[in-house]
């Protein structure tokens, strides 16, 4: 199993993606509501789809998948200025990565939530 880590994502190598998953026509992993901030593929061949592996619970966090066809780089910007943001870039090789964002637990009404960057 390969890990890669950037802030509050955590990538894990995976066998495949998953049947129903659908592909995202951009390529931003995530984006930060508060700072402006987003983690995103630059170069490289990749696709990003989402799946949600809780399809009975509306509010569940969907899982993100990242098939890497070609090595390529996992950058945090700004995605006013596009200058590197908080984190280092992190180089991705061939591979099919699961993403794994940082949640918290909201104490008054006991929901998952993610991290907000």
């Amino acid at each position: 199993m390969t890990q890669f880590w950037q802030g509050d994502l955590l990538l894990q190598s995976v066998d495949r993606i998953p049947r129903g998953a659908k592909k995202n026509p951009d390529n931003i992993i995530a984006l930060g509501e508060a700072t402006n901030h987003a983690h995103i593929l630059d170069g490289g061949q990749t696709a990003i789809y989402t799946f949600n592996e809780h399809f009975w619970n509306k509010d569940a966090i969907p899982t993100i998948l990242i098939e890497v066809k070609k090595s390529t780089t996992l950058r945090h910007i700004n995605i006013v200025t596009k200058e590197q943001a908080d984190h280092a870039p992190v180089e991705l090789p061939t591979g099919i990565y699961k993403v794994i964002r940082q949640v918290e637990m909201n104490p008054f009404d006991r929901k998952m939530r993610l991290v907000l960057d």
